[in-house]
């Protein structure tokens, strides 16, 4: 049986680059020791980043991590950075038949050869727009702005157990 469980709270930063590409990138390559990924998401270090537009990122860590604050320092002239830590509530969904689970309220196609580990999805889940990673074999994070999450977690819910 698949299982629900909540992400606990974490620093997330909201990055818009706004200037020469080249200089962006580089600032970032220091910043977080690793390259900004080119689609989906990449670990570097303790810090997840995560491509969800062409000039578009989010940089999440540990809730002490403070990296809306750090990153703004860091990336001065070079991009907004906006702290979004209170906006997103997350869910880790894992376990047997988990994609078959998760298809049924996204519609993306989360066979395994088509949306891989690393792969990033911004989609909808009813009415509400998600974040959709796929984090390991089978186990995907779905995540959603905070003031519509008990909606996500009620579809969720009733996805699993089917529909009357």
């Amino acid at each position: 049986m698949p299982d629900l469980t909540p992400v606990p709270p974490r620093s997330i930063a909201g990055i818009a680059s706004f200037c020469d590409q080249d200089r962006f990138h580089a600032a970032s390559r220091l910043a977080f020791g690793a390259p900004l990924p080119m689609k989906g998401f990449v670990q570097a270090g303790a810090i997840t980043l995560a491509r969800v537009a062409p000039t578009r990122f989010l940089a999440t860590g540990d809730a002490g991590a403070d990296l809306p604050a750090r990153l703004a320092k860091t990336l001065d002239g070079l991009a907004a950075v906006t702290d979004q830590s209170d906006m997103w509530a997350a869910w880790r969904m894992s376990g047997d038949s988990v994609r078959e689970w998760l298809a049924r309220v996204v519609p993306v196609d989360l066979a395994a050869d088509i949306f891989q580990i690393g792969d990033l999805a911004l989609t909808r889940a009813g009415r509400l727009d998600v974040r959709v990673c796929r984090v390991d074999a089978d186990a995907y994070e779905v995540a959603v702005t905070r003031s519509v999450a008990a909606d996500l977690v009620h579809a969720l819910e009733q996805a699993k157990t089917g529909y009357p």
